[in-house]
């Protein structure tokens, strides 16, 4: 069977009807030069990097401005994000990211919802929260005043009569 090369566009012989490539090389090359794509457009998207815009987040550290800046803060400073957030008093689990960014990740996230559901109910019992299971970390300040904010309204509404009263067993 005669097929053309995705990459070299060369005419080759194979038996295999999903071979789509001359030779391996040829296939790794395709797909390096794809990503390479992938991210020249991406840093085109981001572009101008440590400079003041509306949208991107100060990196504490050396005062520039980025769209990731838990990313800039480990390239350059060294610093891993848990170290950052602890250093400035953040929430662990709160990413600093600029709106742009969060947007991108969003619409990703909801492109490939159905398999991320699918992974979440096909391994619960890993991700369930444990009786008597112990928190790796102390809570910062903030998240702490954001959790007694939740459990307050939770309670309230259910002295209201809103919502039910909701324990599970499991």
């Amino acid at each position: 069977m005669k097929k053309v090369c995705k990459n070299c566009k060369r005419v080759f012989e194979t038996m295999s009807c999903k071979q789509n490539y001359c030779t391996v090389s040829c296939r790794n090359n395709y797909h390096y030069y794809r990503h390479q794509q992938a991210r020249v457009e991406y840093q085109r998207k981001f572009r101008r990097t440590g400079e003041y815009a509306v949208d991107k987040v100060q990196c504490l550290i050396c005062g520039k401005w980025y769209h990731h800046p838990m990313s800039h803060c480990w390239q350059t400073h060294k610093v891993l994000s848990k170290e950052y957030k602890i250093m400035f008093g953040f929430d662990i689990t709160k990413s600093q990211l600029s709106k742009k960014v969060q947007d991108v990740m969003s619409e990703n996230t909801l492109a490939r919802f159905d398999s991320i559901e699918a992974n979440l109910l096909r391994h619960r019992d890993k991700t369930c929260f444990k009786k008597g299971h112990q928190v790796r970390y102390t809570r910062s300040a903030e998240t702490a005043e954001r959790l007694r904010h939740q459990f307050d309204d939770y309670h309230k509404a259910v002295k209201e009569g809103r919502i039910k009263w909701h324990y599970n067993t499991k």
